[in-house]
């Protein structure tokens, strides 16, 4: 009987432990999120201790939100197939996972995410969709890719500002899409 309630108090110290949080908010599935431990990970997880929605206080990121803004893709296949994390959770300014990656140009992370069902859609309060925000980072390979997915090309921020004028506007290689860039943009290149 001693041994099971000493065996007892140790599982509910370690569950104790496992779910403490920094001072940020952050928990051990932020932690390895963050810093790309799978293996890690999965052992947190499989304790089923923490909340995989858990949010930093600082910010409002999930670790999928972390996982996907780090660049690391396993983790983020784990949380969406496996621990079924929610795609288009936000943060406190409204960027979803998927934005934080086309930020990053995270290509493989971004398409993951869109073949998952995350919506390429999505809207900030100040009107930044993942393409506008995409391209302002000069992240031309995740342009492309959102293009090939059928954006609307001519949303705009709350500021009157579309992708192609953040990308000019921030000094990057103007975005092209499928046209010369004489053709397309013929007063940026005289």
């Amino acid at each position: 009987m001693g041994v099971f309630i000493l065996k007892e108090f140790a599982q509910n110290a370690f569950n104790l432990f496992l779910g403490v949080r920094t001072l940020d908010g952050y928990t051990g599935l932020h932690i390895a999120a963050v810093n790309g431990h799978l293996s890690i990970f999965k052992f947190l997880f499989e304790a089923n201790v923490l909340d995989v929605e858990a949010r930093i206080f600082n910010g409002g990121a999930t670790p999928l939100i972390l996982a996907s803004t780090s660049g690391h893709l396993l983790i983020v296949r784990f949380l969406v197939e496996i621990a079924q994390a929610n795609i288009e959770a936000k943060t406190n300014d409204q960027a979803t996972a998927l934005q934080w990656a086309a930020v990053k140009g995270h290509d493989g992370i971004v398409r993951f995410l869109v073949e998952h069902g995350a919506n390429i859609e999505t809207v900030t309060p100040l009107g930044y969709t993942t393409l506008i925000l995409a391209a302002q980072a000069g992240q031309l390979s995740v342009v492309k890719f959102l293009v090939e997915q059928n954006v609307n090309l001519e949303m705009k921020t709350t500021s009157n500002e579309t992708a192609l004028d953040a990308a000019i506007r921030m000094k990057f290689q103007p975005v092209v899409w499928g046209h010369s860039t004489e053709e397309k943009f013929p007063s940026i290149t005289q």
